[in-house]
């Protein structure tokens, strides 16, 4: 049982999320370092590996592509 303050929280704010497909747009600049994989990506990505992670929801690395040209 969490007291009051001691509640985790995470803002999530990504509108183009469906089951286990998500996709989106974020500034060049707007990378955040994510631990499990020791690379940096983008924030929104980030947000919603953390919230993945928090669920227990498995991912795997090798498709959380990003960039100008995807494969």
């Amino acid at each position: 049982m969490f007291l009051e303050d001691e509640r985790p929280s995470l803002l999530v704010i990504y509108s183009f999320l469906y089951v286990d497909d998500s996709f989106g747009f974020a500034p060049a600049s707007s990378t955040e370092w994510y631990h499990p994989y020791s690379k940096s990506l983008p924030k929104p990505l980030v947000t919603i590996l953390h919230l993945w992670d928090s669920l227990g929801i498995p991912h795997e690395e090798k498709k959380q592509t990003y960039g100008w040209a995807l494969p």
